[in-house]
């Protein structure tokens, strides 16, 4: 999963356009990564989102929980197949960094981490640590005010 924070005037909801501009995000990761516009991290999206809701699939509608990971606004991949990509307004933003800030990460453990890691014994410093990094990229976000893309790539 690879976020990039921008302004939100700058967004296009075109599918192309977003396309171009995550591939170009991604391709200078390094450098943006070093100014705190993007941050990304490989697997494990499906289980911080099963962490973060409670339910395997980690999709749930109009609820806080779901926002850090597949919440946004659908914009559909280019070529046919691919995940679509997702475009959060600074409000969404804002509210993903909220349930963030206030979720215990002991407490969410206690309801999904059994599952998380029933054969994977690292699992919990993992995830804790995905859910600190993400934390802070939401919180960095929101008080800049900017909105967010999402990639899934694979």
């Amino acid at each position: 999963m690879h976020l990039r924070a921008l302004p939100p005037t700058e967004i296009q909801r075109d599918g192309e356009w977003v396309e171009s501009f995550m591939e170009t995000a991604w391709q200078n990761y390094e450098e943006e990564y070093e100014t705190g516009v993007t941050w990304a991290f490989e697997k494990n999206f499906d289980g911080l989102a099963h962490l973060y809701t409670g339910i395997p699939d980690g999709r749930v509608a109009d609820d806080p929980s779901g926002l850090p990971v597949f919440g946004g606004e659908s914009i559909p991949y280019p070529l046919q197949g691919g995940p679509p990509f997702l475009i959060m307004m600074p409000e969404q933003v804002q509210a993903a960094w909220e349930f963030l800030d206030e979720a215990s990460f002991d407490a969410l453990w206690a309801v999904s981490g059994p599952a998380l890691s029933a054969h994977w014994p690292d699992a919990r410093s993992v995830y804790q640590d995905h859910h600190r990094r993400l934390s802070e990229f939401y919180e960095d976000t929101a008080r800049c005010e900017e909105a967010m893309i999402k990639a899934f790539w694979y």
